[in-house]
């Protein structure tokens, strides 16, 4: 759905390859090493080791903005509380409720949501490369749940 017409993968196509393997193999981690555990604990362990390294990796990528500007902490509150720390804490307190393939679907799901919020909120429209993908995405998702189900004898999600 990236391609532009010389077929070739972009950098930016390589790291969102990437970064979906990487909350592939953290679905995985918390469902395998973590479900006796305290999500809270979890959730500020989390939290603290990924702020650290981020931090670290910046002052390497980027030059530092500047700390007084309102913009920058709307964004900062907005993406390090609600979609970073609520979003890892409410995973971590249920997904020792379902199994992973659950939380990778629901994970899976973001894309279409986010489409439908830049709708709802900034009257975005989908071209018709965005209404392929969004099917592509919704497809996946139906094939991979009935792909598991079928695993599964039909039987109960829950670990």
């Amino acid at each position: 759905m990236t391609l532009d017409r010389s077929l070739s993968v972009s950098r930016g196509d390589l790291l969102v390859f990437l970064c979906a393997v990487a909350f592939a193999l953290h679905i995985v981690a918390v469902a395998r090493y973590t479900p006796g555990d305290d999500p809270v604990a979890l959730t500020f362990v989390q939290i603290l080791v990924v702020s650290g390294g981020s931090l670290l990796l910046s002052l390497v990528a980027e030059p530092p903005p500047a700390l007084g500007s309102p913009p920058l902490w709307g964004a900062l509150i907005a993406t390090a509380l609600l979609g970073t720390s609520l979003a890892f804490l409410v995973q971590n307190a249920v997904q020792r409720f379902t199994s992973p393939t659950y939380t990778a679907l629901i994970f899976a799901s973001e894309p279409v949501f986010a489409a439908l919020f830049a709708w709802w909120w900034a009257a975005e429209i989908l071209t018709t490369r965005g209404w392929i993908g969004a099917a592509l995405v919704v497809a996946g998702m139906a094939v991979t749940e009935l792909g598991s189900a079928e695993r599964q004898g039909k039987a109960d999600p829950s670990p």
